[in-house]
């Protein structure tokens, strides 16, 4: 409310959104410590409608606003890991009610209390929303001046925003992203697509038959299980291609969370019907995923090819300048592969991965494409 306060102009909003996010991280400096700590905070960004100079001026505000990190409104804070359990007992039980009365109509003594923010004019004519529900609820003659209608999103890494989606996810399998499905009834992929909450571009850019072997052999280090396509997978997939339609028991790769039969969506209904909408994730704990199954990818490859192969992986992030250390005692543990912070997976996609499949693939141009 403070922030309304301070900006009016969302008073004239068509739609105000909610943004909560929470992480969890590990205050000692041991990865061996227990003193963690998860923060729960949320922020809010205003849609208006229509275009004018005032609302672009609005707009602007905002952006500005929203690269501070005086946008962000602290309202809970636990001194334990950010696992589904602890995150149900500190942010879903305890706000489940309000929130969801903030989006749904509600009947109060034979009133609807429109779903939304409740403004009403103050004795000196402006709008405000602070207390705009209990007066609506209070005074049955009552009516809001405006309704601002709600929208809430939930922010966080793959790990926490999966545990809560009812995916369950192992140490070892944290970065897999990936899962194969079997298509229990002949469809079309325009409709498998719809059904599983994804896009068909990226149904294609997963399921394309004719991609490198390369490309192939590392969505499958990205796979649950470490599952791949098998040959007569690729020729139904070579079918599908030509007539759009899939075939009973044939299987597909999905992003583990468009996977409608493992997601179970019960703990985070509260904050709306549309939980591909609700679910928001971090892009760069996407990235780090991805390029730690690739480093799994490669030194799975170079250790099967020998030391002097490892050691000339090694040596293209050197001449990077990207520090890399790899525990030559545990290369057959592909799990244990050491990690990249954000700013080491840029420069590591960015300069060090086309050096590298340079040396895995060394005299195999077919491949390296």
């Amino acid at each position: 409310m403070k922030i309304l306060r301070q900006y009016p102009a969302l008073a004239t909003a068509s739609r105000i959104n909610v943004w909560f996010s929470f992480d969890g991280c590990r205050l000692g400096k041991s990865s061996q410590s227990n003193s963690s700590h998860t923060e729960f905070t949320f922020c809010i960004t205003a849609e208006w409608d229509g275009d004018s100079p005032k609302i672009r001026e609005f707009y602007i505000r905002q952006e500005t606003r929203m690269k501070s990190q005086n946008s962000l409104v602290t309202f809970a804070l636990m001194n334990v890991e950010d696992s589904a359990e602890h995150v149900k007992k500190n942010f879903v039980e305890p706000y489940r009610d309000s929130i969801s009365n903030m989006w749904n109509d509600q009947n109060v003594d034979g009133k609807t209390i429109t779903a939304g923010l409740h403004f009403h004019a103050n004795k000196r004519g402006k709008l405000t929303c602070i207390n705009g529900r209990k007066k609506s609820m209070e005074t049955s003659a009552l009516v809001p001046d405006k309704v601002v209608p709600l929208s809430f999103h939930c922010k966080g890494d793959l790990k926490g925003l999966w545990s809560l989606s009812g995916i369950s996810e192992s140490t070892k399998e944290r970065h897999r992203i990936f899962d194969l499905k079997t298509v229990t009834t002949a469809t079309s992929v325009a409709e498998f697509c719809k059904d599983s909450e994804f896009s068909i571009v990226d149904f294609w850019i997963m399921n394309n038959p004719l991609m490198p072997p390369a490309q192939r052999g590392f969505l499958q280090a990205c796979t649950l299980n470490d599952q791949g396509f098998d040959e007569n997978d690729l020729r139904r997939m070579i079918s599908t291609k030509d007539t759009g339609l899939l075939v009973e028991h044939q299987r597909v790769l999905v992003l583990r969370q468009n996977d409608a039969e493992l997601r179970d969506v019960g703990p985070l209904d509260f904050l709306g019907d549309d939980i591909m909408e609700i679910l928001v994730a971090c892009m760069l704990h996407c990235r780090i995923r991805m390029v730690q199954m690739f480093l799994r990818f490669v030194f799975k490859i170079a250790t099967k090819n020998g030391n002097d192969m490892i050691q000339d992986v090694l040596n293209v992030f050197k001449k990077h300048n990207v520090t890399y250390d790899f525990d030559m005692k545990k290369k057959n543990d592909y799990s244990a592969v050491t990690s990249l912070d954000g700013t080491e997976c840029i420069r590591f996609q960015e300069d060090v991965i086309p050096g590298i499949i340079e040396v895995i693939y060394a005299g195999q141009p077919e491949k390296q494409a």
